[in-house]
């Protein structure tokens, strides 16, 4: 299967989760091939987190200044770095899903886990994007903070859904490790 094919198979089970159907992780592609090829959604995130650094950067210095940064930077210096938090969050966080799986008994659906959440974040990542551009065009930075906060919700509630689906775990089980995620990444996105 090509990459193009596992991309828009995969988008389309991204879809299906969200819709609750029972079928959808057959859009995926669920095998060792998969588990690797997955990681090319971490790879196509990058230029996103690019650009959505970059338009920080570039058209919002009322963005830059609620994140306190240090406004002499150059925009090259502010949209490659951040840009990699992300990343270092999702790798981190892959890592931590297999040891507690691993302790947990489901290590066995962590596969299936890895590659429907390399695809769901690289979704998620470019709708961020897309709803970042709408929305800026369309309320400017004022109300781009609470419409933003609405997006990251529903992601964590998918996330939710994934790790439901994928790792057949109980509900408490569920909402630790989307809370575990949201700790994670927010740590490594304040300290590094």
């Amino acid at each position: 299967m090509s990459l193009l094919q596992e991309l828009s198979n995969s988008i389309i089970g991204c879809y299906r989760i969200a819709k609750r159907d029972p079928d959808a992780l057959s859009w995926f592609n669920i095998s060792a091939g998969g588990f690797w090829t997955s990681f090319a959604a971490l790879v196509l995130s990058i230029p996103v987190y690019l650009i959505h650094s970059y338009i920080i950067f570039s058209v919002s210095p009322d963005i830059i200044q609620q994140t306190n940064m240090n406004v002499e930077l150059t925009a090259r210096e502010f949209s490659i770095w951040p840009s990699f938090k992300p990343i270092i969050a999702w790798l981190a966080y892959l890592a931590v899903v297999l040891i507690v799986s691993k302790s947990a008994d489901f290590a066995n659906r962590y596969g299936t886990f890895v590659i429907v959440y390399n695809w769901s974040q690289f979704l998620i990542n470019l709708l961020s994007l897309l709803l970042f551009i709408l929305l800026y065009g369309l309320v400017g930075a004022s109300l781009l903070t609470v419409a933003y906060f609405a997006f990251l919700c529903l992601a964590y509630f998918f996330l939710f859904m994934v790790i439901s689906r994928t790792l057949a775990v109980n509900t408490g089980i569920a909402i630790g490790l989307v809370v575990l995620e949201f700790i994670l990444s927010t740590v490594i996105s304040l300290s590094l």
